[in-house]
C-alpha cells in the first residue's frame, strides 16, 4: 500500500511538471513581454535590473528560454533569452550589470546553450577587469569567455553581428571572411581589451587561459 501511494504521487509529480514545461506558457510570455519592455527603455535602473533577474529566473525555471512570434502565420523564435537579458544588462550601462549577469551565468550553469557565453564574452569586453576579479580563475566562467571570444571576434575586435540574435545557430551566406587565427589570436584579444594589457601580471592566470584555449579551441576547428 504505501508502495502504491509512493508511485502514485511520484506519477503525479511527473504529470504535474509534463504539464508544466510541456504546455503553452501564456503567464510566461507576458513576463518575457516585461523584459523587452525593460530591454527598450532610453535608462535602465537598477531597479529595472533587479526585475529583469527575478524575471529571467523564472523564466530559466519554467525553460522558457524563447520568444515565440508569429510572422505571416508561420512562428519563429524572434527573442532568445540570454540575448534580451544580456542586453539589459549591458544597456543599464553599471557595473551591477555585470553583477547581475554573473548571478545568470552560475544559474544556467550546464546549459547547453551558446548564446549565454556568448553574451558573456559581450560582457566582458565592457568590464574585463571587474568580469576577471567576480570570477576569479574559475575555469567554466573562463571557457565560457573563451567560447564567446572566438563566436565573437571572428572577424576582428569589432563584431559585425554584435546587435543579432541567435548568432550561433544562424548560417550567413556569403558574410565577412573570418580572420581569427591561432597566430593572431593573442593580437585580436589585446586589440578587443585595450586595458588588459597593462593588467596583463594582475591577471596573468586568467588571460593567459583565456588566449591560450582560444588557440586550441580554433586549432580544434579545422
Amino acid at each position: 500500500m504505501i508502495l502504491n501511494r509512493i508511485y502514485l504521487i511520484s506519477l503525479l509529480i511527473l504529470l504535474i511538471s509534463f504539464g508544466l514545461y510541456g504546455q503553452d506558457c501564456d503567464f510566461c510570455k507576458t513576463y518575457f513581454d516585461t523584459l523587452l519592455i525593460i530591454q527598450n527603455k532610453p535608462k535602465i535602473s537598477r531597479l529595472d535590473l533587479q526585475k529583469s533577474w527575478q524575471i529571467a529566473s523564472k523564466l530559466y525555471n519554467y525553460r522558457y528560454v524563447d520568444y515565440p512570434e508569429e510572422i505571416n502565420g508561420v512562428a519563429y523564435d524572434t527573442h532568445s533569452l540570454s540575448r534580451t537579458y544580456s542586453d539589459i544588462c549591458i544597456y543599464s550601462g553599471s557595473q551591477a550589470g555585470v553583477y547581475y549577469y554573473l548571478k545568470y551565468m552560475r544559474l544556467t550553469n550546464g546549459s547547453a546553450e551558446e548564446e549565454r557565453a556568448i553574451d558573456f564574452e559581450r560582457i566582458f569586453v565592457l568590464y574585463p577587469e571587474i568580469v576577471l576579479k567576480q570570477i576569479g580563475n574559475n575555469e567554466e566562467l573562463l571557457d565560457d569567455i573563451v567560447f564567446g571570444f572566438i563566436s565573437n571576434r571572428r572577424f576582428g575586435p569589432k563584431n559585425p553581428y554584435e546587435n543579432s540574435d541567435y548568432t550561433a545557430e544562424t548560417y550567413i551566406e556569403n558574410g565577412p571572411k573570418p580572420i581569427l587565427t591561432t597566430a593572431n589570436c593573442k593580437t585580436i584579444f589585446f586589440e578587443t581589451n585595450p586595458s588588459l594589457r597593462t593588467k596583463y601580471n594582475e591577471f596573468k592566470y586568467q588571460i593567459d587561459f583565456i588566449i591560450n584555449h582560444s588557440i586550441t579551441g580554433l586549432k580544434e576547428e579545422k
